[in-house]
């Protein structure tokens, strides 16, 4: 539907595709929708590491109350409103935009001429540098939030690892290292690329059209990564998976019960305890 054609390191972007037009107002539109989307894929990782350390902490049922789900629905679609507001402020004289395109890079007159697209220009307003500053900052905003739900969430395991049995702490721990390894995910594909790209363009970097077009790939994988990822560590899925895939997983044939020999009190824990089931017979 959007197949943007991206004349980087020049600030446009064209859409093609079901969405390709000759109107510049659409062209802007469909990149809003782009910003936005991008934005609920940054709220919807916080929102994973948020709804673990909410479910360590019992408080589910407020997290999942109407009010709280509209808050957090609304933040999804807002979460780049600011970086939108100042691309906006930017496009306030196109003709002065399109002249300053053309003449710092006049080879892309034939992919920009007549097409509608997005475009702001550096030399034109102050506001395509604040706009670029804003997409980093919202880019990176999500790291030092994770971080600090990772490391509470740990912190608040460990002190209720007392008053879980062995599985529930057994499932919570794996949730928790899925959810760290997941962040890779969009840091590499998401993330990542576009804080890069966008420090080189207002770097005024020259010859790196590639690196944005890789970015876009990269992106397209992200689903595909986390779902590659969640088969890995979550034992559950990655068993469905083999046995649609008619292989047997060799944890489950040669499962070992582990005791902790480090607890003080009576009742030993034990772990990872896999016992096929006993079928007994009575005889009349």
């Amino acid at each position: 539907m959007y197949t943007p054609r991206l004349l980087f390191p020049a600030l446009v972007m064209c859409p093609t595709g079901l969405l390709s037009t000759k109107h510049n107002i659409v062209g802007y539109i469909a990149f809003w929708l782009f910003l936005t989307f991008f934005g609920c894929s940054t709220v919807a990782v916080l929102s994973a590491f948020l709804y673990r350390y909410i479910a360590l902490k019992s408080k589910l049922r407020k997290f999942l109350s109407p009010k709280w789900l509209i808050i957090l629905g609304i933040l999804h679609v807002t979460y780049e409103l600011p970086t939108i507001i100042l691309y906006a402020l930017g496009i306030s004289n196109r003709n002065e935009i399109d002249k300053a395109v053309l003449m710092q890079r006049p080879n892309i007159a034939p992919y920009y001429n007549g097409i509608g697209c997005a475009s702001i220009h550096f030399d034109v307003t102050p506001f395509p540098f604040l706009f670029m500053l804003s997409c980093i900052a919202a880019f990176t905003l999500g790291v030092p939030i994770v971080v600090t739900l990772v490391l509470k969430s740990f912190s608040t395991l460990k002190k209720q690892r007392n008053l879980m049995s062995p599985k529930t702490y057994k499932m919570h721990h794996q949730l928790l290292t899925t959810l760290i390894f997941q962040l890779l995910v969009p840091i590499t594909t998401l993330f990542g690329p576009f804080i890069v790209n966008s420090l080189l363009v207002m770097a005024g970097a020259e010859n790196i059209a590639w690196l944005m077009q890789s970015a876009f790939v990269l992106g397209t994988l992200h689903s595909s990564f986390n779902t590659l990822m969640m088969f890995y560590f979550i034992q559950p899925y990655r068993q469905a998976f083999l046995r649609l895939l008619k292989i047997k997983n060799i944890s489950s044939i040669a499962a070992i019960t582990a005791i902790d020999f480090s607890r003080t009190d009576p009742m030993l824990r034990m772990t990872n305890l896999n016992l096929s089931p006993i079928t007994i017979k009575y005889n009349k």
